[in-house]
């Protein structure tokens, strides 16, 4: 007994294994290594993760066909490649930081846009469409072989729908 053993990972030695050399059942040679980080994260189940998404959605009034969009695709795996550190940035930061900085893109495409339509005009396209409190809204695009902007979106639910309309809301508004 003198001897000094060396511990093997998940081994025992049949009648002097490390549980008995201890003394305790709490120093098995399992519990001699590190867990990783792995092992230490719970996992959670698959429909409890499927559940709080569809109650992100829900709570939020986010159609669900987003699901299905690529940037919110790309989101999360980024997020999931990321790893459980992941940390939300604040209302202030995305606010006053990351939604400025992520408009500055979309800016320089409208005004790209715009700026081909002297050379090839464009043409407005209207589409109108209701909300869940029963609001009707008409969308103005304007649309190029450079690409589509949207010009203006508008509650009309208390007008009359008809061509005179879309002649009101658009071309001859302050």
């Amino acid at each position: 007994m003198g001897k000094s053993k060396k511990l093997k990972s998940g081994t025992s030695e049949s009648s002097n294994s490390t549980e008995s050399q201890m003394g305790s059942s709490l120093f098995t040679s399992k519990s001699l290594h590190q867990s990783t980080m792995p092992q230490m994260i719970k996992k959670m189940d698959k429909s409890e993760v499927d559940k709080m998404l569809a109650k992100f959605f829900i709570l939020n009034n986010i159609s669900f066909n987003v699901v299905q969009t690529p940037a919110f695709i790309d989101f999360i795996k980024v997020v999931v490649e990321f790893g459980s550190t992941y940390n939300l940035p604040s209302y202030s930061t995305l606010r006053t930081k990351l939604i400025p900085e992520a408009k500055i893109p979309v800016d320089e495409y409208v005004a790209n846009v715009k700026k081909s339509w002297i050379k090839t005009g464009c043409t407005i396209m209207s589409d109108t469409w209701t909300d869940i409190k029963h609001r009707v809204f008409i969308n103005i695009i304007a649309y190029s072989p450079s690409g589509a902007v949207l010009m203006d979106s508008r509650d009309i639910s208390s007008e009359k729908k008809n061509g005179s309309l879309l002649e009101r809301s658009y071309f001859y508004s302050d």
